[in-house]
């Protein structure tokens, strides 16, 4: 019933090996450069108090987390793991410009950044339930033959459709934060020539590699959910 063609096995096997290749990529690099001390010799902490200053947030929060290295719109909090808020290597430096890359995109309105936050309730019901409904609507289909799986499939492929939205709507926001974090460390006078530029921008362009890869994955999912849905609708 939910056999899988060739062509799609293909492609899948493709995204898995771009998704593995991204993610090792950001490891290798963060890793590596996370043992390179910046020419500063600041944390991830302290860049981002000079960032306060020098583009006064001064309402900027920040905390340090065990929840990964992020940016939280909604609290206004800036949030680094123990290891790039206390480490003055290359990889905290790179980091932690990145996610004032965020702060500064809600500064100054920056639309995607309000878009991507207002979907985040549409995506994590899509999430948790499009695949559910994928599946119990394309059951009704193969084994009653009725139009209510079809609608039933329909609107889970909707909720999945959500996710893949999602992720390509994160796309331009990631590089346009990785672009605000070589100019804000550059106009802020932390970013040296030689191996604390190369090494900032090795990180922060491995990192938007991954959501690259997330993004071309959830799309090929979409497309073939679409076609068992719609494919067997005669």
């Amino acid at each position: 019933m939910f056999g899988i063609s060739p062509i799609y096995m293909i492609l899948m096997a493709v995204a898995a090996g771009i998704t593995g290749l991204a993610s090792w990529r950001v490891r290798a690099n963060m890793n590596k450069y996370h043992k390179v001390r910046n020419t500063q010799g600041m944390t991830g902490h302290q860049v981002v108090e000079t960032l306060k200053r020098r583009y006064n947030m001064p309402d900027l929060a920040f905390e340090i987390t065990n929840s990964g290295d992020h940016y939280d719109p909604r609290s206004h909090t800036l949030r680094l793991s123990a290891a790039n808020a206390q480490q003055p290597s290359i990889t905290a430096m790179a980091v932690a410009a990145h996610e004032f890359g965020h702060a500064l995109q809600r500064e100054t309105k920056y639309p995607l950044l309000g878009l991507r936050s207002a979907m985040v309730p549409a995506v994590n019901i899509g999430s948790q339930m499009g695949r559910y409904l994928i599946f119990g609507g394309l059951l009704l289909m193969s084994f009653i033959n009725s139009e209510i799986g079809l609608y039933i499939a329909a609107l889970g492929l909707l909720g999945f459709a959500a996710t893949t939205l999602f992720a390509f709507v994160t796309l331009p926001v990631e590089f346009d934060a990785s672009r605000r974090a070589m100019n804000v460390l550059k106009e802020s006078n932390l970013l040296m020539a030689g191996e604390d530029a190369a090494g900032t921008r090795r990180v922060l362009w491995s990192a938007a590699m991954t959501y690259v890869a997330a993004a071309a994955v959830s799309l090929m999912q979409l497309l073939y959910f679409a076609f068992q849905i719609f494919g067997r609708r005669d």
